[in-house]
């Protein structure tokens, strides 16, 4: 029952924020935001691709029974990698160096919570 609440809360939430986005994208001039509108358009960029890869992961494993722990953090770290990724790209700093640098942080932090179990 619980994760079919948090199936439907993120396809909600999908749908809000990608409705949030496409307004970002398409209504609002980037000259004349600062730091509390790029800091909601990131925001609403990260909680579309965790909520995406959480619909995406949960439907590839739908014949499977019982629960897979740690599936919101795993997405979640993906998500931070995206959104990460596309901070970069914004402020002229992605390079493959710094993907490897975001991947490894996202490699250690779920090495860190797996041994912690």
């Amino acid at each position: 029952m619980g994760s079919r609440v948090a199936l439907i809360l993120s396809f909600l939430a999908f749908i809000v924020s990608t409705a949030f986005l496409s307004f970002f994208v398409f209504s609002v001039d980037p000259r004349y935001l600062n730091f509390s509108g790029f800091l909601v358009f990131y925001l609403a960029l990260f909680i579309a691709a965790w909520s995406a890869a959480y619909i995406l992961v949960r439907w590839s494993m739908r014949n499977r029974r019982g629960n897979v722990a740690g599936l919101a953090r795993r997405t979640a770290l993906v998500a931070l990698c995206v959104t990460g990724g596309v901070l970069l790209s914004q402020l002229r700093w992605l390079s493959v160096y710094a993907l490897f640098v975001l991947v490894a942080l996202a490699g250690g932090i779920e090495y860190y919570y797996s041994k912690k179990r």
